[in-house]
């Protein structure tokens, strides 16, 4: 299976933020350039919470400058997800700090008859 680029990850994330959250999500996508260098791919708030996102192609880390900017945002209780290679990742991490995902909300209309 070839590789998916970076940008593509995301874009895909991104748009699945804003599809499965609507006005829960406000964000934008960080353009990698001289002045934002090391900086989350993704940075937003859901739900109240700071939330940044680095993206990576599977196999691939975090850089020790990355993981120095997650810690700072880590410090400042934003919810950190690093090395995030698909929207499955965002959501495993989500759910486990117990943010509203959309497979809850079937479960919850499913479990009600709705």
């Amino acid at each position: 299976m070839a590789k998916q680029a970076e940008s593509r990850i995301v874009e895909q994330t991104f748009n699945h933020l804003m599809g499965q959250y609507g006005t829960r999500w406000f964000g934008f996508k960080v353009h990698g350039d001289q002045f934002t260098v090391n900086q989350p791919d993704i940075v937003g708030c859901l739900d109240g919470h700071a939330l940044v996102i680095e993206c990576k192609q599977p196999g691939e880390h975090a850089r020790k400058g990355q993981l120095a900017i997650q810690r700072k945002w880590a410090t400042a209780k934003a919810i950190v997800i690093s090395e995030a290679t698909s929207w499955t990742d965002v959501v495993t991490v989500l759910e486990a700090k117990g943010i509203w995902t959309d497979r809850q909300e079937r479960e919850m209309r499913a479990a009600k008859g709705i």
